[in-house]
C-alpha cells in the first residue's frame, strides 16, 4: 500500500501550496486519490502536463473545489483526505487499498452513512450492508454483497442517480 496523504511533502495549508513542492511520484499518487470525484475531462488534461502543470493542477483542483465547501471549518480537501484514511483503515485487505474498494469508494464521495445495516452469512445468504444516507437525493441506500465470503463486499445496487442500479440485487442476498 502506498503511503497515505497528510501534508503532501510540505506544510499544509488552504491554498493548496504544499502540492507545488511534490515530486511526481507523489503528485500522480495524490492525482490517483482523486478518480472518484474528477470532472469529464480532468484526466485527459493531468496526463498531458510535465510535473509543473501537474502541481498547478492539483492546487487550482483543490482550490476550486474548497470554494464551493460549506463545511464545518474543514476543508473539502481536508474531509476528502480524512475519509481516505477512514477507508483504508477500515476496507484494506490483503490485496488492495481500502479506499480502492467499492465501500471506500461511498464512503470517500458520500460521506459517513447515517445508518448501517449488517447481515452475516446464514444459511441462506450471503454477508451483506445496506448504508442508508438520509441526506444524498432525499434518502438513499447502497447495498454491499460478500458474494466470495471474504469481507470483499461489492456494490451491487444504490438508488443513487448514476450508481449502479439493479433490482434483482435481492437475489444476490439469497
Amino acid at each position: 500500500m502506498a503511503a497515505r496523504p497528510d501534508a503532501g511533502g510540505g506544510p499544509a495549508d488552504a491554498t493548496g501550496s504544499e502540492f507545488l513542492v511534490m515530486d511526481e511520484a507523489t503528485a500522480d499518487a495524490h492525482f490517483a486519490y482523486l478518480k472518484y470525484i474528477l470532472g469529464r475531462n480532468e484526466s485527459k488534461i493531468y496526463k498531458k502536463l510535465n510535473l509543473e502543470g501537474k502541481r498547478r493542477f492539483l492546487r487550482d483542483f483543490w482550490i476550486a473545489r474548497n470554494a464551493g465547501w460549506s463545511g464545518d471549518g474543514a476543508s473539502y480537501k481536508d474531509v476528502y483526505y480524512e475519509r481516505l484514511r477512514q477507508a483504508d483503515a477500515r476496507f484494506s485487505g490483503a490485496m488492495k487499498d481500502g479506499w480502492k474498494t467499492d465501500r471506500g469508494r461511498v464512503l470517500m464521495v458520500y460521506g459517513e452513512p447515517d445508518d448501517i445495516r449488517r447481515s452475516t452469512m446464514n444459511d441462506t445468504g450471503r454477508n451483506y450492508e445496506i448504508w442508508r444516507f438520509d441526506r444524498v437525493e432525499g434518502g438513499s441506500e447502497f447495498v454491499f454483497v460478500d458474494e466470495s465470503g471474504y469481507g470483499d463486499y461489492r456494490l451491487v445496487h444504490s438508488t443513487v442517480l448514476n450508481e449502479i442500479h439493479d433490482t434483482t440485487y435481492n437475489e444476490l442476498l439469497n
